[in-house]
């Protein structure tokens, strides 16, 4: 069995392991934030929450701006949530990237987040 840690640390090494981790990131964003179905979302983050941590936390700022349309508020939303459940320091700077934003939608639902408090 792979260990998760020493995946990260050698994804150097091994391309073809970031492609593919990059892919299975950018599917399971899709389904924890695009989807309508409880049990779809729920499934997406699942998968998001079993990729190696270390590889998602380096990553899921530039995959999530890349796969969704994030002026959507819906999809601003469930990423909030995905952030909470991986980081409080990244949900913090995702609420004030909202905040800040020009789209009604990402400020919205930054300011309607329960457990985001911008200082």
């Amino acid at each position: 069995m792979l260990n998760p840690a020493s995946v990260c640390a050698n994804l150097i090494l091994y391309p073809a392991m970031t492609n593919t981790l990059e892919a299975d990131l950018r599917a399971a964003l899709g389904r924890a934030c695009q989807a309508q179905n409880a049990a779809v979302i729920t499934q997406g983050r699942r998968e998001i929450l079993a990729l190696p941590r270390d590889f998602v936390l380096q990553n899921i700022e530039r995959i999530a701006a890349d796969a969704l349309p994030l002026e959507d508020g819906w999809e601003f939303r469930r990423l909030l949530e995905v952030y909470d459940q991986l980081d409080g320091g990244l949900l913090l700077q995702l609420v004030a990237t909202g905040l800040s934003s020009q789209q009604s939608g990402s400020q919205g639902s930054s300011r309607r987040f329960p457990r985001a408090t911008v200082k």
